[in-house]
């Protein structure tokens, strides 16, 4: 989900397309939204930047990569059994419908 320099945590995985997505154009509520770009900005901003980035603290790591999972549920969600969320935030590359809490 994360990435550097881009306003969403959203990506376009399908066959058709790869980049980056609004959550406007998928029809994620405007709180989602905010909490999707908040987790991701508090990546973004750290203060050592993406060429020497580590978290403050090995707890802090744990705990924004929890929140991006919570936020990886919310959106699926929001978004239905249609379309698949992946988080790659963490080791499991299962999907995150085949996790717990989904």
């Amino acid at each position: 989900m994360f990435e550097w320099s881009v306003e969403y945590p959203l990506w376009d995985r399908s066959p058709g397309g790869f980049g980056s997505v609004d959550p406007e154009a998928l029809g994620v509520s405007p709180d989602l939204a905010r909490r999707l770009r908040a987790w991701n900005d508090e990546h973004n901003d750290a203060p050592n930047g993406p060429e020497n980035f580590t978290w403050p603290t090995p707890q802090a790591g744990v705990d924004w990569q929890r929140r991006g999972l919570d936020l990886a549920y919310a959106l699926r969600n929001e978004l239905g059994p249609h379309i698949e969320v992946r988080y790659f935030e963490d080791d499991d590359a299962r999907p995150v419908r085949e996790r717990r809490g989904a």
